[in-house]
């Protein structure tokens, strides 16, 4: 190496450490040493220095690719747990389930005599309600009030052998499609004399309640905390008491006086993706419930028309479908429709 190459060397390692003079004793001696170098050793030194510099990276994408192989597992682990604890929940609900047809054993004889007297049927499905909320029961008693109505649960393949399945077996003009809508679980039949739709209709929407999220469960809507957020707190929870909780859970946040702030954008939650078992206690400490329970009617029978109208989900609350044009696909967007997203 010439003079004059030295001397630039020189000078990029004294502009990249300042001036010289205020170099610790180790940069002097680096600058010092690559100035006496000779060319063989210069270039030995800028191999090395590539050479660590290459190695150095290699950790590093090694060491990435390790943190995300990890996270992935760690990931699947937790999706695991929350799919087992869903199953236990789909169990316990199962147990429920049949403990609450066995308190509202439906008589044949009743629900025929009923089915001629009133003059309107309508099937409603509860598999996302809330059977053992005091809400949903003080609902459900309600629909009965005044003797204008009457609900009827039981084992519903046999609510739907009464009404018939098949039109030469129906027990009153049209309630074979009726039939149809009960040959499936978690559906119930309110039988009235009112003659206003829209006020049954009204009255099931009555019924809404939120919970919080479990694990296993699948959310309608995604939730994401964002960068420079301040989170707001529930009534009687302090910054101080949740900040270390809420860290230990992963959220990447800081503590900036009273506030808990978020050091970085934050997923809790995606539309159609199981939550796990992390997302809902961050949920609960929030006092974030953003699980709906409700109940969907499905169908209405007309005693004087033998007209079956069925309701179907759409951007509108409900729309109604003429019950001539019930068609295969239909069916089976039905009987697929009103299975529970939560057990």
């Amino acid at each position: 190496m010439n003079d004059e190459d030295k001397e630039a060397v020189y000078d990029d390692y004294a502009e990249s450490s300042s001036d010289f003079d205020d170099m610790n004793d180790e940069d002097k001696e680096a600058v010092i040493k690559v100035r006496n170098m000779s060319d063989e050793q210069y270039m030995e030194y800028l191999k090395a220095e590539s050479e660590a510099h290459t190695e150095k990276l290699r950790r590093e994408v090694e060491e990435e690719v390790r943190k995300r192989e990890e996270g992935s597992a760690e990931r699947m682990r937790l999706e695991n747990l929350a799919r087992l604890q869903f199953q236990k929940r789909e169990a316990t609900r199962a147990r429920a389930m049949k403990k609450y047809y066995d308190s509202h054993l439906s008589e044949e004889s009743n629900f025929t005599s009923d089915i001629e007297r009133y003059s309107s049927l309508y099937v409603f499905s509860f598999a996302d309600a809330n059977i053992q909320s005091r809400k949903y029961k003080d609902f459900i008693e309600s629909l009965a009030e005044k003797n204008l109505s009457k609900v009827y649960f039981g084992f519903n393949k046999s609510l739907a052998k009464t009404v018939g399945l098949k039109k030469n077996k129906e027990l009153r003009p049209g309630l074979h499609k009726v039939g149809i809508m009960l040959d499936v679980d978690d559906v119930g039949v309110l039988l009235t004399d009112q003659k206003s739709e829209t006020e049954v209709i009204s009255k099931f929407q009555e019924y809404s309640e939120f919970d919080f999220l479990k694990p296993g469960d699948t959310p309608n809507t995604t939730l994401v905390l964002e960068k420079n957020e301040v989170l707001q707190l529930p009534i009687r929870k302090t910054a101080t008491k949740l900040f270390p909780i809420l860290q230990k859970l992963g959220l990447p946040i800081k503590l900036s006086g009273r506030v808990i702030q978020l050091t970085d954008t934050f997923v809790v939650c995606e539309e159609g993706v199981r939550v796990t078992e992390n997302a809902t206690q961050i949920l609960k400490h929030l006092s974030r419930k953003m699980f709906r329970h409700f109940i969907v009617p499905l169908c209405r029978w007309s005693a004087d028309t033998g007209k079956t109208d069925y309701y179907v989900r759409s951007s509108v609350p409900l729309v109604v479908i003429c019950g001539c044009c019930l068609c295969t696909s239909l069916n089976h967007w039905i009987i697929n429709y009103h299975r529970p997203r939560r057990r």
